[in-house]
Parts: C-alpha cells; sequence; structure tokens
C-alpha cells in the first residue's frame, strides 16, 4: 500500500510539472482552462496521496523514513504553490514571467521534491523485497520440518508395524511348532504362555491338550 501511493504521489507531481509548463505554450483559452482543470486534479489526487501515506507511515515506518516523509510534506509545501504561481501567469498570458518562474523558482525544488519521493519508493520496494524472501525463506523451513516430521512418522510406523508383526508372528509360529509335534506323536513339547491374547490362549489349549 505505501509503494501504491508512494508511486502515485511521484506520478501527480509529473503531471503538476507537465501541467505547468503546458499552460505557458499555450495561448487558446480554452486549452488553458483544460490544462488548469488537469493541474488542479494532480493537486488534488498528490494531496490525497500524501496524507493517506503520511497516516500509513506514521503508525508502520521507521524513524528514518518517518524523517524523509516530513521532508517530502515540506518540499510539497514549498514547490506546489511556486508551480501554481507559474501556471496562473502562463493563464494570465505572462509567458516570460511564467517560464522563469519555472526555471528558476520551481525547477530547483522540484528536482529535489521528486528525489524524495523516489528515495522513499526505493526503501519501500526494499522492505517489501525484504518481506518477501522472510516469507519465503520461513515457507522453505515450515516445508522442512514437515518433511522431518513426516519420515520421522515413517521411521515410527515401520517399527511399530515390525514390533507388532513380531509380537504376532512368533508366538503362532512357536504354536504352530508345538501343534506339529502333536501331530507326529510327541506330547513332551514346552508351551510357553506368556500373554492373555488369541494367541496367548491359543498356546494355552495346546498347552492343557
Amino acid at each position: 500500500e505505501k509503494l501504491a501511493l508512494a508511486n502515485s504521489m511521484l506520478e501527480s507531481i509529473n503531471s503538476l510539472a507537465i501541467q505547468a509548463r503546458t499552460v505557458t505554450l499555450l495561448t487558446d483559452v480554452k486549452a488553458i482552462d483544460g490544462e488548469m482543470k488537469v493541474l488542479a486534479d494532480a493537486k488534488k489526487r498528490y494531496v490525497t496521496g500524501e496524507a493517506a501515506l503520511l497516516e500509513l507511515i506514521g503508525t508502520t515506518a521507521e524513524a528514518d523514513e518517518r524523517a524523509l516523509m516530513a521532508e517530502i510534506v515540506e518540499s510539497g509545501k514549498k514547490t506546489i504553490p511556486l508551480v501554481e504561481r507559474a501556471a496562473k501567469e502562463g493563464e494570465a498570458g505572462a509567458g516570460v514571467e511564467a517560464t522563469m518562474t519555472l526555471t528558476e523558482a520551481v525547477r530547483p525544488v522540484e528536482i529535489v521534491w521528486r528525489q524524495k519521493v523516489a528515495k522513499l519508493i526505493d526503501i519501500v520496494h526494499k522492505q517489501n523485497t525484504e518481506a518477501a524472501e522472510a516469507v519465503i525463506s520461513s515457507q522453505q523451513r515450515a516445508l522442512l520440518m514437515v518433511g522431518a516430521l513426516m519420515a520421522g512418522a515413517m521411521v515410527v510406523g515401520v517399527l511399530l508395524a515390525w514390533r507388532t508383526t513380531r509380537s504376532i508372528t512368533a508366538p503362532v509360529a512357536r504354536a504352530v511348532k508345538v501343534a506339529e509335534r502333536i501331530a507326529e506323536g510327541d506330547l513332551t513339547s514346552t508351551v510357553e504362555v506368556t500373554s492373555q491374547d488369541e494367541i496367548g490362549r491359543l498356546l494355552q489349549a495346546i498347552h492343557g491338550m
């Protein structure tokens, strides 16, 4: 949002400069009125954007960014009246005076004003880039963590499956071995019962037999 507002302000500054210079070159009254209206609209857009950005920066920005914004506000207060003066001189047909105002009064402060807004845009753009990189880094860490958790879950699952299989197959194997001996007529086998589940009950029944 800050970047959009700052870019909008810079566009309004460009529009103010263009319209003021255009008025000094025109002689048609209707055309001049049209350019003056465009200039007034550009000023209104700038003032609105500046107020919104000032409020936003006042609550979320660092001290140096707030200081730069204050400098931009002061530059605007100094430059806009001069631009309007040059435009009114051009509107009144005083082309020479308007040109002098634009060259000697407006141009130096306009350059500083534009540079400060451009510097703010660079700062905000850098902040956005760093924030985006931080988000990407956080996502990568989250993916690595999820991958590690999934790998750990798979290892635990394999161990549980192995233990479960072992707890079932070993007693069954013993029961089968004893049953085979009984089938051969050997009733001397020792039956070890270590649990009370279905396998344990089976071994107990074989022991009783």
